[in-house]
């Protein structure tokens, strides 16, 4: 299963999230993990920056997924965040955890405007 988050824009400074629900298919066992590709095109200024971090519904309220998060980048190009069980944890990069049943996509444009897209994709 593929969702876009973020379609290809430029955003201005700002915080855009996107609540998804990639878990359903999970219980089915269909799928285990997820991945989000940030393809980061451009900066609209020299020091604009664009953060990225997935998290969790614990009740009403959403929570940070330790680990789960891109902070400061600032050069263009792809990166890609998963969560995966049973993978080797890396910090900002693989989360060694279950798929969690509702995730909320964060991005965070300082600065100046940022061009990127965000998609989710499932994995085996």
């Amino acid at each position: 299963m593929s969702l876009t988050l973020f379609p290809a824009a430029t955003y201005a400074v700002g915080t855009y999230t996107k609540e998804f629900l990639p878990a359903f298919a999970a219980h089915d066992g269909v799928y285990k993990g997820i991945v989000c590709s940030i393809n980061h095109t451009a900066e609209g200024a020299a020091g604009s920056t664009l953060d990225f971090k997935l998290q969790y519904r614990d009740g009403d309220a959403w929570k940070d997924i330790v680990g789960a998060s891109i902070v400061q980048k600032t050069d263009p190009g792809d990166i890609d965040l998963m969560i995966y069980p049973g993978r080797t944890a890396v910090a900002n990069r693989v989360v060694d955890l279950p798929v969690f049943e509702a995730l909320r996509a964060v991005a965070v444009v300082g600065t100046n405007t940022e061009t990127f897209s965000v998609a989710m994709d499932t994995l085996p």
